[in-house]
C-alpha cells in the first residue's frame, strides 16, 4: 500500500503530498449540487471522482471527513416552486432523493454527512456578523456584500488580478455595490418572499457564504482537499477563499482539486443545446458499474467526453472482470505465484498515488484481471489483492452486468447451438461458436451446462 498521495493544487500549481504518518485526519469538502431538476452525468462525474478517492484515503490509513452540500435555496428552486404552488424545499427534496437514487446505483458511499443551506441559516447569519465587524463586508439598502478591495490576493486560486476579473466576468451593474465584483452575503427580499429574518431584513444568504460555513463546521479548518468541477473555480471558489481566509485566518485549503467539464459528443452539456443526459436514464439505460468505470477513465482534471460507445465499451470490459471474480471466489490455489500480478498491483497505487490518475490506474487494473483470467487460479494473496482494487474503484459489489441487448442475442444463439448438437449437425453448430470467438465470446461446455463469457 502506498505511504503518501500527491495532489496537483489549482492554487498553487503544485503538487501537495500527504500522508497519514503525518497526520491522520483529512477534512475534504466536495461542492455538491443544486437541486432544482433532475442530477447529470456531470454531476455524477464530480461525485465519482472524490467518492473513489476518499476510498483511496481510508485504504490509505487517513480518518477521512468528507463532506459535501446541497444548495436547498436558489433562484431557479424558488422559480419552479412558484410555479408548482409548493414549498421550495420540497421541490429540493425532491431532487435530492433522485440524487441519492443514482447514487446508490453508482456505489457512491457518499460524505459522511450532505450539508443543507436551509437547515445552516442561524451559523451563515453569525458569520455575515463577523465579516462586517472585522471590515470586510458593507450592508447595502438590498442586503450585506463582501468588499473584495478588503482581501489581499483576491483572484490567486483563478490566477487573474482584481482588473483582469472585471474585464473577463459578465457582472450585472448594481449601484449598490462599492466594486462590481463584490459578491452578496445576504440577499434581502420583499416580505412577502421566501426567506428568513436577521439584523439585515428578511433575505436569503448568498450563494457562496454556505460552503465557507458548513465545511468549517463539519470537516474543519484547513481543509486539506477542497474540489468541484473546474466551472466552479470562478467566482465560488474565489469568493469562499475570500470569505473563509477573513473569517478563520490563515490558509483555507491546502490542495484544490477541479474536474474537468464533461461533454456530450464533443459539445458542452447544456440545458439550451438540449443535450443534458440525466443519470436517471443513464442508469436504465447503461450498467451502473459501467458508467461509473467509464467517470473515472480520463485523468480527472481533463475534460471528458460522453458518447454511448465509450460506456458500451466499459460494459464489455466489466464482462472481463466478472469472469476474473468467479475465478478467484472459486479457485483458490496456494501454489500460484503472486509474480506475475505484483507489478500490476504496485502499478494499480502508484498511479493513484501520482495526482489520483484513475486512467493509468484502470489499465493497470485490466492487466491484473487478465493475469487471472490466464492463470484460471488465484493464491489468497492475489485474491485480496484484487479484492482491494475492486473495493477502490468502488465496483466490488459486481454482479451480472447488463449489456443491452447484446446477452439475450448471445443466449439466443447458445440456444440453437444446443439445439444443432442434440440433432448432430455439429458443423452449425461449431459455426456459432467460432462466431460467438471471434466477437469476444467464449463457449465453454461443461457437465452441468453451456457457460460463456467476454474473453
Amino acid at each position: 500500500m502506498i505511504k503518501e498521495i500527491r495532489i496537483m493544487d489549482t492554487q498553487d500549481r503544485e503538487y501537495k503530498v500527504f500522508s497519514p504518518e503525518d497526520d491522520k485526519v483529512f477534512p475534504m469538502y466536495a461542492c455538491g449540487i443544486t437541486p432544482q431538476s433532475h442530477p447529470h452525468i456531470g454531476h455524477a462525474r464530480v461525485a465519482v471522482v472524490f467518492d473513489t478517492l476518499a476510498r483511496l484515503l481510508t485504504k490509505m490509513g487517513f480518518d477521512v471527513k468528507y463532506v459535501s452540500n446541497f444548495t436547498d435555496i436558489d433562484d431557479k428552486i424558488l422559480a419552479k416552486s412558484k410555479e408548482e404552488g409548493v414549498d421550495p424545499l420540497v421541490i429540493a427534496e425532491r431532487y435530492e432523493r433522485e440524487y441519492y437514487r443514482a447514487m446508490d446505483a453508482l456505489n457512491v458511499r457518499g460524505p459522511m454527512i450532505y450539508a443543507r443551506v436551509s437547515q445552516h441559516i442561524e451559523d451563515i447569519i453569525k458569520a455575515v456578523e463577523t465579516l462586517l465587524d472585522k471590515g470586510y463586508a458593507y450592508e447595502a439598502p438590498d442586503g450585506v456584500y463582501y468588499s473584495v478591495d478588503k482581501f489581499q490576493g483576491y483572484g490567486k486560486l483563478s490566477h487573474r488580478n482584481i482588473d483582469e476579473l472585471m474585464a473577463g466576468a459578465r457582472i450585472e451593474v448594481n449601484p449598490h455595490k462599492k466594486n462590481p465584483l463584490d459578491f452578496a452575503l445576504w440577499k434581502r427580499v420583499d416580505e412577502n418572499d421566501f426567506g428568513w429574518r436577521s439584523p439585515w431584513g428578511k433575505g436569503r444568504p448568498g450563494w457562496h457564504i454556505e460552503c465557507s460555513v458548513m465545511s468549517v463546521r463539519y470537516a474543519g479548518y484547513p481543509l486539506k482537499v477542497h474540489g468541484g468541477g473546474e466551472d466552479l473555480i470562478f467566482p465560488h471558489h474565489e469568493n469562499e477563499i475570500a470569505q473563509s481566509e477573513a473569517l478563520y485566518g490563515g490558509r483555507f485549503t491546502i490542495a484544490w482539486m477541479h474536474v474537468g467539464m464533461l461533454s456530450i459528443k464533443g459539445e458542452k452539456m447544456s440545458k439550451s443545446l438540449g443535450n443534458i443526459f440525466a443519470l436517471k436514464d443513464a442508469i436504465k439505460v447503461f450498467d451502473p458499474m459501467a458508467l461509473r468505470l467509464f467517470l473515472l477513465s480520463t485523468y480527472y482534471r481533463s475534460p471528458l467526453d460522453y458518447t454511448p460507445q465509450s460506456v458500451q465499451s466499459y460494459e464489455t470490459a466489466l464482462k472481463k472482470v466478472k469472469r476474473a471474480k468467479d475465478i478467484v471466489e472459486s479457485s483458490i490455489d496456494s501454489s500460484v505465484s503472486k509474480e506475475a500480478f505484483l507489478p500490476h498491483y504496485e502499478a494499480f497505487y502508484k498511479a493513484l498515488a501520482n495526482d489520483f490518475n484513475t486512467a493509468e490506474a484502470i489499465g493497470h487494473f485490466f492487466k491484473f484481471v487478465g493475469e487471472i483470467t490466464s492463470a484460471g487460479a488465484v493464491s489468497k494473496e492475489v485474491k485480496d489483492m484484487f479484492t482491494d482494487m475492486l473495493e477502490v474503484l468502488g465496483i466490488e459489489n459486481i454482479e451480472d452486468v447488463k449489456t443491452g441487448g447484446a446477452d439475450k442475442f448471445i443466449e439466443y444463439l447458445l440456444d440453437l447451438r444446443n439445439r444443432f448438437r442434440k440433432e448432430k449437425r455439429f458443423d452449425i453448430a461449431d459455426e456459432i461458436r467460432d462466431y460467438l470467438k471471434e466477437n469476444g465470446v467464449v463457449v465453454e461446455d461443461t457437465p452441468s451446462g453451456t457457460k460463456w463469457w467476454w474473453a
